[in-house]
């Protein structure tokens, strides 16, 4: 058999060790990087520093686990006053009414609506591709 000149070359072996590294940080990289979403919600004003909030129980548990909210990019803390359960079913799906308490810009009147800004959970770079991809379906 006989030799080709590339085949000679000990450089196309190091490139090809190289790319398999590079690889492989990637793919560590994509399993182990994190990423925040943010979740927009709206509420109702109630009073003066409550607010009503309509949510599933996915955003719920978001809301329970965070103490920080967003309201025109300005960082809040809130605390919830009272959990009034499942008050709505609709396609398979139970909506909880929860009642906040936090810092209220004061241009905000009694039963306007206010969009409200929370943190998700933070999910690896391919499970959010995966989504992506599902969703394309």
């Amino acid at each position: 058999m006989k030799i080709k000149k590339y085949e000679q070359y000990s450089l196309v072996k190091i490139i090809i060790i190289l790319f398999g590294l590079l690889e492989l940080i990637g793919t560590v990289y994509l399993t182990k990087e994190k990423i925040v979403n943010y979740k927009t919600l709206n509420a109702i004003v109630y009073k003066k520093d409550l607010g009503i909030l309509l949510v599933t129980q996915e955003e719920r548990n978001n809301i329970y686990h965070n103490s920080i909210l967003y309201i025109e990019d300005e960082k809040k803390k809130y605390q919830i006053k009272e959990d009034r359960g499942i008050v709505l079913k609709k396609n398979h799906k139970n909506y909880y009414e929860l009642l906040i308490e936090f810092s209220m810009p004061k241009k905000y009147q009694k039963n306007d609506s206010i969009t409200i800004t929370v943190k998700e959970r933070k999910k690896s770079i391919l499970k959010r591709l995966r989504e992506v991809k599902e969703a394309k379906k």
